[in-house]
């Protein structure tokens, strides 16, 4: 069985994760919501989760727009 590492429940260091091709958003065994959820449980996992997919949101958008 495949161990994966504690997906760490703060802002900062999951937004860092998102992009990551191994751990990210697209990565090929579940997806980092499902992770911080699994390791942590949902009322620990919906404020960095949110915090982290809405700055990334604006990053991005700034992004397409420059």
């Amino acid at each position: 069985m495949t161990h994966l590492p504690l997906v760490p429940a703060r802002q900062d260091r999951f937004l860092a994760r998102l992009d990551d091709p191994v751990e990210g958003d697209r990565a090929p065994f579940l997806d980092p919501w499902d992770r911080l959820c699994a390791q942590h449980g949902y009322d620990v996992a919906e404020k960095p989760w949110n915090n982290a997919t809405i700055y990334s949101d604006f990053l991005n958008s700034e992004e397409a727009d420059a």
